[in-house]
């Protein structure tokens, strides 16, 4: 499959080490639209993106790419100057990621990260429709944004 490399802001916000490790790294997970959501969180802040345009690998189910595997994508797309996308393969507990480099492709094989990442969607479905108030220092501390409903 493949994915934009305009989602490199996301792989800021993935913990790179985190005593709950589930946190750590970049979650991929398939729709029922045939869709990708692309999720980041570093325990206080979670990012989501949907990606669409993408040839979804037959059987994907989700997996959590390591953050320092995401690190060194950015590099490497840096060094090349890699515009678009890279291919993303997964394959057994491994990903396999194709950096474009001009006249070819570097692959970066890492193992998937393991355990249950948390349920993103219950924090993000709530919020959809809601107007947000600015969050008080105690809930900006929180793992999971607030949503507040404004009266009227």
């Amino acid at each position: 499959m493949k994915l934009p490399l305009t989602l490199m802001p996301l792989w800021h916000v993935a913990a790179e080490e985190n005593p709950r490790y589930a946190l750590t790294g970049l979650r991929i997970e398939p729709t029922p639209r045939g869709t990708l959501n692309v999720v980041a969180t570093n325990g206080k802040e979670l990012l989501a993106a949907e990606v669409r345009d993408t040839d979804i690998q037959e059987g994907f189910t989700g997996a959590t790419i390591p953050r320092h595997l995401c690190r060194s994508v950015e590099k490497l797309a840096k060094q090349f100057h890699t515009r678009g996308h890279i291919d993303c393969t997964f394959e057994g507990g491994s990903v396999h990621l194709d950096v474009p480099t001009g006249d070819g492709a570097v692959r970066l094989t890492a193992a998937l990260e393991e355990g249950r990442y948390p349920p993103w969607q219950d924090v993000v479905k709530p919020l959809a429709g809601l107007k947000l108030l600015e969050p008080t220092a105690k809930q900006r501390q929180c793992l999971v944004p607030v949503a507040l409903k404004v009266p009227g």
